[in-house]
């Protein structure tokens, strides 16, 4: 019988016991990751309806009013690792559970927006929501939902510590830059977009795929300035969480901050400042 990939969390949970750099998550909690049923089944829970018409299934979730789009060429148990993620309060990888919910006064700045399911859930609650997303897979799907959306605008290109050109591979939601490829992507900063702007951001969420920490490189001036909730994925080989503590910390002394969770290779999943 083949093992679940989620107990891989078992060798970093017991070197943890050890040692560990940030707070691991309590036993219950782990118990709870191993005992949750398979993806699709949990998914399911969150969703009346869908079907497939044209170029896109067409949910309906419960709560919301508004259908999501997801294409159609995408992956099936993809969407149901999202929908998990963002609709699930006790997911690791929930952004705004406990100490960073949405709010109505709230500008959302939804880095690596993807198939657009945080932004679709922002987007009933937040005075504005800047959804951030480079692939093209992707972005037919945001147009459709949110570009007669008065407080959504999608900015269809990628974020970086400085303005420059990107290839990324394509890989669906685990698109990743990369050293070369056939998607050559424009960059641009999270401080030309919203400091430069005047526009003051108060929630910041990522997932970019292990180019978190270049992100908060090219947004020192509007974390400073604005001091924003941040909930970002911290999961991915390349994050170095300690360094991204200590950065955070640089910017405002007095951000708090939780990790959630724990991957096979040892790191948090989610990153929480506030």
């Amino acid at each position: 019988m083949m093992i679940p990939k989620r107990f891989a969390i078992l060798r970093p949970y017991l070197a943890s016991l050890i040692f560990s750099p940030f707070a691991r998550p309590p036993l219950k909690e782990v118990i709870a990751w191993l005992r949750q049923a398979r993806c699709e089944k949990r998914a399911l829970k969150f969703i009346e309806s869908r079907q497939t018409a044209g170029d896109f299934i067409e949910l309906q979730l419960k709560g919301f009013h508004d259908v999501f789009y997801y294409p159609s060429a995408g992956n099936w148990l993809e969407l149901c690792a999202f929908i998990n993620e963002i609709l699930n309060e006790k997911h690791w990888h929930n952004y705004t559970s406990g100490p960073t919910p949405i709010l109505p006064s709230d500008v959302v700045v939804d880095c690596g927006a993807a198939e657009g399911l945080f932004t679709f859930l922002a987007t009933p609650i937040a005075k504005k929501v800047f959804a951030i997303e480079p692939m093209s897979i992707w972005q037919p799907g945001l147009i459709k939902m949110f570009s007669e959306k008065s407080n959504v605008e999608l900015i269809l290109t990628a974020v970086s510590h400085s303005r420059n050109e990107l290839y990324m591979s394509d890989f669906g939601g685990s698109s990743k830059v990369a050293s070369e490829g056939k998607n050559l992507i424009q960059a641009t900063t999270i401080d030309d977009l919203f400091f430069a702007k005047g526009i003051p951001i108060s929630f910041l969420k990522a997932d970019i795929e292990g180019f978190e920490f270049q992100m908060l490189l090219g947004a020192v001036k509007t974390i400073k300035a604005y001091r924003p909730k941040i909930a970002m994925a911290v999961y991915h080989v390349e994050n170095y969480v300690p360094q991204i503590v200590s950065f955070l910390r640089s910017l405002h002394c007095d951000y708090r901050i939780k990790t959630k969770g724990i991957a096979p290779n040892g790191n948090p999943i989610l990153l929480q400042a506030f």
